[in-house]
């Protein structure tokens, strides 16, 4: 934790990027031009700001970025040279991990060693590093094109992101994990327009991702980068269809897909949220099901905690808030859970402690929400001298927008797989013959 906050302050991060800067010039041939050694003084001022660790980390990035224009070769090692380097190697932290790949065993691809260089500067909080070294991979192998999509978000470089997703999404040969990465670069801006506004880049991703599941489904299991990538490209599908105004047509992709895998909870929870807009008992059937799955989602929880409320189920709505709770870091989701589970204990006559507990972390979370401030008055109430039961306040979250939440934390997960799947190819890739 400490390495990456000192990352993410200006001295570390700064002397980084003027890092970057100087071997670029380096590279063009201009080392020992003015603007160069300006670039060194700059450097030289801010050195002392920085902790000994971080010093050690800029000289060692310094010689790597040199590594990247003359990399050396790897070196021999034996089949049981090769386990114990896999072994420390698995076990190591990400500034252990750039020392390793520094001397990695022969027979390694050096894409491979790029990806995991700019997966381990990102971690360590360098994520214009870790950039460099992305595109150091796709420049080995145009593949890794994808990989860099996500670097150039997070540093908020939208058109160069578009740029990237584009060329991708035009690319007769992009894999289909590759295609669902840039179509939600694209899809991501239209959470903030207008349904006319997104409309021509929603029908514009349909037919691309229809031709990456299909693709995806006659792709054999193992030459898959993310087996479970189908799933995502499901929801993702579902999710523009919806928002097309063509529920009907979500519903049918969904039934599709869990015809074919009857046990992928998180397509239970999109045909949830897409039944929820019309038919709400369908959808009530859908969490079930996802719940009985267990859901990584917080949102069928979330919602059949809200209906065994309305339905004064306090017992159960209890049950599905508690486990709702350890589904999300939203502090608006948060909060709500515990306002129902406030409410609930008030109801069922627990413990006044219990009750004010609940509300006291609600109103911590979301301490302007005049409807949290509102039902804790009708707890007192309830629990004062008068024990009157008020008329409570239940409203929830709209199905519009837990469907954009949902969808926000499947790009999460899935760009966690795919970052395993690429280490895992060099995990792999140590057992090959030197």
């Amino acid at each position: 934790m400490a390495s990456t906050e000192l990352a993410n302050g200006t001295p570390g991060r700064n002397l980084a990027n003027l890092t970057l800067e100087l071997h670029r010039l380096i590279a063009l041939g201009k080392g020992d031009e003015a603007e160069a050694d300006n670039l060194r003084a700059e450097m030289e001022a801010g050195w002392y700001q920085l902790t000994p660790e971080e010093q050690r980390r800029l000289n060692e990035l310094s010689g790597d970025l040199y590594a990247l224009e003359e990399p050396e070769d790897g070196q021999p090692m034996s089949a049981e040279e090769r386990q114990k380097w896999l072994a420390e190697f698995r076990a190591a932290n990400s500034d252990r991990k750039l020392e390793f790949l520094r001397h990695p065993p022969s027979g390694i691809a050096r894409e491979l060693v790029f990806f995991i260089q700019a997966s381990c500067w990102d971690q360590l909080g360098y994520v214009e590093v870790a950039l460099h070294f992305m595109k150091a991979a796709e420049q080995q192998n145009p593949e890794h094109a994808v990989s860099v999509l996500p670097y150039l978000e997070k540093l908020g470089r939208v058109a160069e992101a578009h740029s990237y997703a584009n060329r991708i999404l035009e690319d007769p040969e992009s894999r289909p994990e590759a295609l669902y990465v840039a179509a939600s670069v694209l899809l991501g801006p239209t959470r903030y327009m207008t349904a006319q506004e997104a409309k021509p880049i929603l029908a514009r991703l349909v037919p691309i991702l229809e031709k990456a599941l299909a693709v995806h489904l006659r792709t054999p299991r193992a030459r898959q980068i993310v087996p479970q990538a189908a799933s995502f490209i499901v929801c993702m599908l579902g999710l523009c269809y919806t928002r097309l105004g063509q529920t009907e047509k979500a519903i049918e992709v969904y039934d599709a897909a869990l015809k074919r895998s009857p046990h992928e909870s998180e397509i239970f929870v999109f045909r949830g949220l897409a039944h929820g807009e019309t038919e709400w008992s369908k959808a009530l059937e859908d969490f079930e099901e996802a719940y009985k799955l267990s859901s990584r989602s917080v949102w069928p929880y979330f919602f059949l905690a809200h209906n065994a409320l309305e339905h004064s189920d306090y017992g159960r709505c209890q049950t599905f808030a508690i486990i709702a709770l350890e589904k999300t870091r939203r502090p608006e989701i948060l909060a709500q859970l515990h306002e129902w589970l406030g409410i609930c204990r008030a109801i069922i006559g627990l413990s006044p402690h219990l009750v004010w507990q609940c509300f006291d972390h609600a109103e911590e979370l979301d301490p302007d929400n005049p409807r949290i401030k509102y039902n804790r008055g009708i707890a007192e109430k309830l629990l004062g001298s008068s024990g009157k039961n008020g008329s409570w306040a239940t409203r929830t979250m709209s199905i519009a927008n837990a469907l954009e939440q949902s969808f926000q934390e499947l790009e999460d997960e899935f760009a966690s797989a795919r970052t395993a799947s690429t280490a895992g190819e060099l995990v792999g890739s140590i057992y090959l013959p030197a």
